[in-house]
């Protein structure tokens, strides 16, 4: 089943109004919402990619750990 949730952008500051089109507990589609009083249906270069920044396979999921000692350059912590 699908459905549109109103909501809005949060990968920037001004928060354009979108509206999120999810089907099976998956975002699919995002649109600007006509209903929002500043951006009228207009959303951001940052904001029409959402569904490519949720989804993308390199997407980190969890906190990195760090594994060398705290300060070094990371080419310095991985060469020994």
């Amino acid at each position: 089943m699908t459905e549109t949730c109103r909501t809005y952008c949060g990968l920037c500051h001004p928060g354009c109004g979108a509206g999120l089109r999810v089907e099976d507990d998956r975002a699919i589609q995002i649109e600007g919402d006509p209903a929002h009083p500043s951006f009228q249906g207009r959303l951001c270069a940052r904001g029409r990619l959402m569904i490519d920044h949720l989804y993308h396979p390199a997407r980190l999921n969890f906190p990195l750990i760090r594994t060398g000692e705290r300060g070094k350059r990371v080419a310095e912590a991985h060469l020994g």
